[in-house]
């Protein structure tokens, strides 16, 4: 059998190229999985519309943000339990970002630039039944 450095390094090289191509592909498949199935474009529209109304919030109002539709889309993931109700809302009023998520691993987040902070309802949870309940209080 005749050995060729040159073919040798021929056969690394494309090797790497269709693994690194195999990589990126995979990676495509799976960003476009995401933007698919809308959970991606629903956690950016969420967060956003949240950041809005904080925005507009002053010291002593009490958001009352009506969630049913979002909820009954994916009834089957809450009641399963892959989606959990009381972590799809998290707020950093320290930072001020809003941090929205229809899955267990990442969250979107947007920034709010009202300087107030943002506390859930009376006891302690953002969602309430069919609803996400801010309270806002002005920043000491």
């Amino acid at each position: 059998m005749f050995k060729n450095k040159k073919g040798q390094e021929i056969v690394a090289e494309n090797f790497i190229f269709l693994t690194l191509n195999l990589i990126v592909f995979v990676m495509l498949l799976v960003f476009i999985s995401n933007g698919s199935n809308g959970k991606y474009v629903q956690e950016q529209y969420y967060a956003k519309q949240i950041a809005s109304m904080i925005n507009e919030a002053s010291p002593g109002m009490t958001l009352d943000i009506y969630m049913g539709d979002l909820f009954t889309k994916y009834k089957k993931e809450f009641d399963s339990k892959k989606i959990d109700k009381d972590n799809i809302l998290k707020i950093d009023s320290e930072n001020g970002t809003v941090y929205f998520s229809l899955n267990s691993q990442t969250y979107y987040s947007y920034k709010f630039f009202n300087n107030v902070i943002v506390l859930p309802g009376d006891d302690g949870k953002f969602v309430h039944d069919n609803y996400i309940i801010l309270n806002i209080k002005e920043k000491e």
